[in-house]
């Protein structure tokens, strides 16, 4: 069975949890004053906090639930990442925190990845041979910044093969995109990034159509740094007049911000939750009031909740376990 199929599978399962018709997934992340894209790791470390108290945090931070203030998207390999391991659903887990997700109010929206470029097609005036060119042109750019670079250097069995090189005689068939996309989906291993970077290339056509525009925020909750680093490259690469409209929430500084806005206030047991979930020692950069220079220090995450509670500024920039 293939992953589509697998994936497939688990949209029928989910009943009606998510979004699936993709127009209108489209059209409510372009209505949306805050999208958020949720990875994986983001969602499985939070079992170790309170669901509730973690969407009283989006609430805030969106200014209500409403549909027009905040959606979230769960990309379809992410939604793969988060099955069960022995039937083709959602882990129970998982499931039960989607379901609370939807119960509270928010909007679910699942994005089929391969299926993006042709649903955002309509709001533009591009050729279905200008977006291939595109698309393969935003590829050739980020070779350095994403790790299926590789893949797509060397699989010869990757359709349009050579498709990110200068001078490939790009074609103006309306399924190029598609094709390579699911192709990418169906290779797909347990311990790659493929869901991380499908998230940032669906990020590119969206941003093709929003850029220049103040209207949308997006954001991507990840508790990958690595992850993270690779996203920001890509959009400094493609995208850096979209870099003012986009952010990245760790499990770490959504934390913080739980502490600083009252909805998280029991220090034994936030330090119990990210011991279980960062280990003993965290590196963070440690900012100064100026004009001193902010330093790089490791310390016990002990003594990291006590400068969270005390509203030191500090960012997580590495950890153990």
């Amino acid at each position: 069975m293939t992953v589509a199929d697998c994936i497939s599978d688990m949209i029928s399962a989910s009943g009606d949890l998510f979004e699936t018709n993709q127009k209108k997934v489209i059209a409510s992340i372009l209505r949306a004053e805050k999208i958020i894209f949720l990875d994986t790791c983001f969602v499985t470390k939070f079992f170790n906090f309170e669901t509730e108290d973690l969407l009283k945090a989006f609430e805030k931070i969106a200014g209500g639930k409403e549909k027009s203030k905040i959606v979230f998207v769960i990309t379809e390999l992410v939604l793969y990442e988060l099955k069960d391991s022995i039937e083709n659903k959602l882990q129970e887990k998982n499931e039960k925190f989607f379901c609370n997700m939807s119960e509270y109010g928010f909007s679910l929206l699942l994005l089929k990845e391969e299926k993006i470029c042709e649903n955002i097609r309509p709001y533009m005036s591009y050729s279905a041979e200008a977006w291939n060119r595109r698309f393969s042109n935003l590829i050739h750019d980020n070779i350095a910044n994403l790790s299926l670079a590789g893949r797509i250097r060397t699989d010869c069995r990757m359709p349009y093969y050579g498709f990110q090189e200068m001078g490939f005689n790009i074609p103006d068939t309306g399924s190029f995109v598609k094709d390579i996309i699911v192709y990418l989906k169906n290779v797909k291993t347990s311990k790659d990034s493929m869901a991380e970077e499908l998230i940032a290339i669906s990020l590119f056509f969206i941003f093709e159509l929003t850029q220049g525009s103040s209207r949308n925020e997006f954001i991507f909750c990840s508790h990958d740094l690595g992850a993270i680093a690779r996203m920001n490259k890509s959009l400094q690469t493609s995208y850096s007049n979209m870099v003012c409209r986009f952010g990245s929430i760790t499990v770490f500084s959504m934390v913080q911000y739980m502490v600083s806005e009252r909805i998280l206030d029991s220090k034994e047991k936030v330090l119990d939750s990210l011991r279980k979930i960062m280990g003993e020692t965290v590196k963070l950069v440690i900012r100064n009031n100026l004009p001193f220079q902010s330093v790089e220090k490791k310390i016990s995450i002990e003594e990291a909740v006590e400068m969270i509670f005390a509203n030191e500024k500090i960012d997580l920039i590495g950890r153990e376990a």
